[in-house]
């Protein structure tokens, strides 16, 4: 059979030139290619336990905002009074506004304060008033139109979720995709 694939795994311990006891597992493949000499390829993997230091490392703000920076939908959080703490790149990109001049602003400020969101967007500030006042939040899909840094109308699917612990909510946090080009 061309191209047949025969693999077996090991686990072996040796010890590196240091003295340190090294895990790794083998991986050896025969690979039959049909009127051809079958070869063998052999890939080494070292098992390694991870420190201490790559568990802190994940708990950081630094590691939660590279991780919300990475994603291509619009992330913006706001705590229980409506201030945004969480503004990622695509918010930035979307809006042309970074998040040094929108962090720590209420989100209803902003809005008003920027007249191609005054019509489009007044019922998310009406949203946004009652999570404030309430701690409700309609964890349900919204489209709203509303222009991009160019001053373009776009339709935004806006996903949000309630930060809650018990009966207390900390916050919310909106995911937004701009779908105007699927129709």
């Amino acid at each position: 059979m061309s191209g047949e694939l025969q693999k077996t795994t090991y686990k072996i311990s040796i010890r590196s030139k240091d003295g340190k006891d090294v895990n790794l597992t083998i991986t050896a493949q025969r690979i039959n290619n049909q009127g051809e000499e079958p070869f063998i390829i052999v890939t080494g993997l070292e098992d390694r336990v991870l420190d201490d230091s790559y568990y802190e490392m994940l708990g950081t703000r630094e590691y939660m905002q590279l991780v919300i920076d990475s994603a291509q939908n619009l992330i913006i959080g706001l705590d229980r009074q409506g201030r945004v703490n969480v503004f990622n790149k695509s918010a930035e990109e979307f809006t042309g506004n970074p998040a040094s001049v929108v962090i720590g602003k209420d989100v209803r400020d902003l809005i008003r304060g920027d007249v191609r969101y005054l019509g489009p967007l007044a019922d998310a500030i009406m949203g946004i008033d009652r999570y404030v006042k309430e701690g409700v939040i309609d964890d349900q899909s919204c489209l709203i139109k509303m222009a991009d840094s160019t001053g373009e109308l776009r339709k935004v699917l806006w996903e949000s979720n309630t930060l809650m612990k018990g009966d207390y909510y900390y916050g919310i946090v909106m995911s937004g995709m701009d779908v105007t080009d699927l129709g």
